[in-house]
């Protein structure tokens, strides 16, 4: 996302467990890991472009 468009993205431990956990219990593996995240920063996503105040975005539990 840096390279992209500037800006770092932290993901919290919490967040990582959760993430992992929720995949697991989807039985998706590896898709279902891209799926969670990319439901989640959708919206940011959309944001970042156009809102030059955000340098970081940090991903915290709960996912």
């Amino acid at each position: 996302m840096r390279a992209a468009l500037g800006v770092e993205l932290e993901f919290d431990p919490e967040a990582i467990s959760a993430i992992a956990k929720k995949a697991m219990r989807l039985k998706t593996g590896a898709r279902g890991l891209r799926s969670i995240l990319e439901e989640k920063m959708l919206d940011v996503m959309f944001d970042i472009p156009s809102d030059k105040t955000i340098y970081k975005i940090t991903i915290i539990n709960p996912i």
